[in-house]
């Protein structure tokens, strides 16, 4: 029997890493035409600055605008796809157990603050985010995990105390015979 060790790296190896290089190209891509931008914009504020005429600048400032809104969005698509893409596939090998099925993944998705504080871990968080909300299912379990930060008001101090930060885990285990609750910390 092989080792899980051993699985995952031949996973890695066959289906993270290509695209992890993948993402690496369009980054350095990215990066040279963003290096290619800002000498074009160096080159038309010196043209501007040479060339001193008004209806040129206002001429100009169309197109440079455009660009930098077009620079822009393609910054924004990169930095949204590169996480969900990188999880999906170490969900997927998660996925590959008998006993896990997965049924979604969120990047910006969080456990709301209403069933953090159903878990009577604390009683209150004023200042609450989240983010890679993960839903899925081992045997007859279902859960919901997440990345937490959450921070109240110091009794002490007037500022906000860090009182959570890490992976939130909320899971029914669906016993009939079972009263009460499991805390696990």
């Amino acid at each position: 029997m092989q080792s899980a060790y051993h699985n995952f790296r031949l996973f890695y190896n066959q289906s993270i890493h290509p695209e992890l290089l993948n993402l690496e190209q369009r980054r350095r891509r990215l990066m040279r035409l963003l290096l290619l931008s800002g000498l074009m914009l160096a080159a038309v504020v010196v043209l501007q600055v040479y060339l001193s005429i008004f209806a040129v600048t206002l001429a100009l400032l169309i197109p440079v605008g455009l660009w930098i809104t077009y620079l822009v969005f393609k910054i924004q698509v990169f930095f949204k796809e590169f996480k969900p893409r990188i999880v999906a596939l170490l969900l997927d090998f998660i996925d590959n157990d008998v006993n896990f099925t997965f049924d979604g993944y969120e990047a910006k998705g969080f456990i709301p603050p209403e069933k953090f504080l159903e878990s009577r871990i604390f009683t209150t968080c004023d200042d609450y985010f989240g983010e890679d909300l993960i839903r899925g299912q081992v045997r007859e379990t279902p859960f919901e995990a997440c990345e937490l930060r959450v921070r109240e008001f110091s009794e002490v101090r007037s500022r906000l105390d860090l009182v959570f930060s890490g992976i939130f885990l909320m899971a029914d285990y669906q016993r009939w015979d079972m009263h009460g609750m499991v805390l696990g910390l």
